[in-house]
């Protein structure tokens, strides 16, 4: 599968993670495209695109023990988005594997009336772990949530991308 996950804001082992998770959840009959940023198209031949919203993490260290995955969600990007099937990917990379859920447009938008609305138009979206339980709030997205195991050397690639932006940084 060609890289579709190029956002430099993701940083090297986020563009890693991200297509990563994109080759996990690509369908066989799928024909992935960027739109634009974190934002992928996918569609099978005769079917409506299944529109995928990526948010990333690239470690959980930074984050309050029960807390997985912290972002930002644009209200503007969310509206824009409405035609076909349109999900949030939201990735994290923890340890020596990727965390990923794939939730439906829909739950994230009960999330977003409940949720404080920034200046910039965006609200933050966390995503928690109560014992085997996925929630955003309370809401449950444990069917939503998929693991990959690196590999050994997905592990050491990923360990010298993140020593590299490290270093840069």
């Amino acid at each position: 599968m060609k890289q579709l996950w190029n956002d430099q804001r993701s940083g090297p082992a986020g563009i890693f993670a991200g297509n990563r998770a994109l080759g996990a959840i690509r369908l066989k009959s799928d024909e992935g495209k960027h739109l634009k940023g974190t934002v992928f198209s996918f569609k099978k031949k005769g079917g409506l695109p299944r529109i995928l919203i990526g948010r990333m993490c690239t470690t959980e260290t930074y984050m309050a023990s029960n807390i997985h995955h912290f972002a930002n969600v644009s209200r503007s990007q969310h509206e824009s988005y409405k035609r076909g099937k349109v999900f949030y990917l939201f990735i994290t990379i923890a340890g020596k594997k990727i965390d990923y859920w794939m939730v439906p447009r829909s739950v994230i938008s009960r999330q977003l009336a409940n949720l404080h609305e920034k200046s910039d138009g965006s609200s933050h979206i966390r995503i928690k772990q109560r014992g085997s339980r996925w929630l955003i709030n309370r809401t449950d997205i444990t069917q939503y949530h998929r693991s990959l195991n690196l590999t050994i050397a997905e592990a050491k690639k990923y360990a010298k991308k993140r020593k590299a932006a490290k270093k840069a940084a």
